[in-house]
This record gives structure tokens, C-alpha cells and sequence, in this order.
């Protein structure tokens, strides 16, 4: 991604200044480090869900896994965990407490930060903000193989926090439906605009099987291209789950992560570079992963997918 700032798109939209944004992410990063923000421009998507179970899948197989919760309220990623957590990011901003007081660990290699108040306060001074999180965050950050956000999405100015804005890659959870593509769609303009260059992966929830979940990626990323002039990532499917209704605690407990979520975990420690052939899931064997190239918006999409 350049530093240098850009002045309009094609969509006739302002852009923001990307360089801070882009020190961070610098900052944040370590060698085998993958940073996702998860967001879905619709609710009742499962996406917080999504992101527990990749985390417990991701942190089964012994990857160190940050999980980032701006949401706040009963249905945010701290209950479906069923890890309580007593503090927010905010306060160890404020220098009351120390980091280590704010994070949780619901599992072995796995830590959850609850930041829903430190993101608000954020958007207040974001240069200040920006400033905060490297000297709070940055060293914990890079300690992990993956940091995985279930981000908020504004309503006005930049879609994404600045804390979400430090991840290498935007995941868009997509469900079924003409309303759910329309509204990624926006979505997708929004953050194109705010974000040029941003690398942005698609993953289909609930979808009733691979066809419609790849029609529905067609779909989207085929006005993408069209319209906007970027290209969408494919990341996968993951049918529904309602087997998962009891919530993710039970299945913690018995560290179990379901199939789907296991196969976009082996795909991902693939593109991150911290698997091998071994942990390859059957349905990438001989295929052409999604390549993710830094500095580069331009992905090339597997030529078979992740069939979760």
C-alpha cells in the first residue's frame, strides 16, 4: 500500500490519509503475524461466532490467537466464549491497569480483549488514539500468529475502528440473499474509498452448500470488479450451524472446533506461512491458493475452494 495519500476515486468519494494507519500495521507486525478484522454490513450473519471458532480452531493446533472484541452488549464474543471479561482496552489506555489485567484467556493459546468502550473513545483523537495503542498494544500484538477483530462497523466516517484499521486483511461475512450482497456491497465501497488497497477476502455464512456459497462470491466480487475496480479474495463457506445454538463454551471445553471452521484455519496458517503440507486440508491438495502478496489488493483467487 503506498504512504502517500490519495486525493479522489473513481466513485467520486474522499479518501482518508493512510500513512498513520499504515505505521501501525508496520508496527504490528511480526514475521508469521496475520491480522484479520472480521465485519458484516447486515446482523444475524453469525460473525462473532465465526471468529470464536476460528480462533479455537486456529489455537487447537497451537498458534498463539488474539481475539478482539469491539462489540459490547450479551451477544459479543466474551459470552459466546463464556469468558467474562471485568476490564476494557480503555482503561488499560488510561494507565490504571496493566494490559495483562485486561486480557482473558478462555483456552489454551488463546487471549480475549474486550476493547467496545477503548474503540468509541478512540474515534475521538485518532492520532492520539493511534499513538495509545502502539505504546500499549503493539508488543502483544506481534506476539501472536493471529489476531482476529470481530470490528464494528460505523455508520459514519471510516467504516472500520482504528484499531481494526491495523489488519492486514478485511474479512466481509456475506449471507444468503439479493439484501445481504447489496448491502456488502455498499459496504465494500465504503471501505475501498477509506481504505485504497485495503486486501479484502469474502466468506460466505450459512450458505446450504459450495454452489450457492460460490454464486454468491461471484456475484459480489463481479460488481466489485466492474464498479469499483478491485478485486474480492475468496476465503470459504461454512454452512449453518445449529448444532451451535447451546453457544461455543461446551465445545471449548472439550476442544473440539467444527469442520468448516478447522478447514479455513489449516487454509489460513497456509497463507500466513506457519503450516506445511501436512496441515494442508484435503480440499487444497493440488489446488491454487489464494495468495496474498503484501502491498497488493490484487489476490488470486483458488482455483478450487475451501469446501467447509
Amino acid at each position: 500500500m503506498s504512504s502517500h495519500p490519495v486525493e479522489s476515486t473513481d466513485i467520486g468519494r474522499p479518501v482518508w490519509h493512510q500513512d498513520q494507519a499504515a505505521g501501525l500495521r508496520r508496527l504490528f507486525k511480526a514475521r508469521h503475524n496475520m491480522t484479520l478484522a472480521f465485519v458484516s454490513a447486515m446482523p444475524g450473519t453469525g460473525t462473532t461466532r465465526l471468529a470464536a471458532r476460528l480462533g479455537l480452531a486456529l489455537a487447537s493446533r497451537q498458534d498463539a490467537v488474539l481475539l478482539v472484541d469491539e462489540h459490547g452488549g450479551a451477544h459479543n464474543l466474551s459470552a459466546a466464549l463464556g469468558a467474562p471479561c471485568r476490564f476494557d482496552l480503555a482503561q488499560a489506555l488510561d494507565g490504571g491497569i496493566a494490559l495483562d489485567q485486561v486480557l482473558v484467556a478462555p483456552g489454551e493459546n488463546l487471549r480475549l480483549l474486550l476493547a467496545a468502550k477503548a474503540v468509541r473513545r478512540l474515534a475521538e483523537d485518532e492520532v492520539e488514539g493511534r499513538r495509545q495503542l502502539a505504546a500499549c498494544l503493539a508488543g502483544t500484538w506481534r506476539r501472536q500468529s493471529f489476531v482476529l477483530a470481530d470490528a464494528r462497523v460505523e455508520e459514519g466516517g471510516h467504516p472500520l475502528s482504528v484499531l481494526s484499521r491495523a489488519a492486514s486483511h478485511v474479512v466481509l461475512v456475506v449471507g444468503a440473499g439479493t439484501a445481504a450482497v447489496t448491502s456488502t456491497y455498499l459496504l465494500v465501497k465504503r471501505l475501498v474509498a477509506a481504505m485504497p488497497g485495503a486486501r479484502l477476502l469474502v466468506l460466505v455464512s450459512r450458505a446450504r452448500g459450495e454452489q450457492e456459497a460460490r454464486g454468491i462470491f461471484s456475484n459480489l466480487a463481479g460488481v466489485a470488479r466492474q464498479h469499483l475496480g478491485v478485486e474480492l479474495g475468496w476465503m470459504g463457506w461454512v454452512p449453518p450451524d445449529p448444532g451451535w445454538r447451546d453457544g461455543l463454551a461446551s465445545s471449548m471445553a472439550a476442544g473440539v472446533a467444527d469442520r468448516a471452521c478447522e478447514s479455513l484455519a489449516l487454509a489460513l496458517r497456509q497463507m500466513a506461512g506457519v503450516g506445511d503440507a501436512g496441515d494442508r486440508p484435503k480440499e487444497l491438495h493440488g489446488a491454487a491458493e489464494s495468495r496474498l502478496p503484501v502491498g497488493s489488493s490484487r489476490m488470486r483467487t483458488a482455483s478450487r475452494g475451501i469446501a467447509a
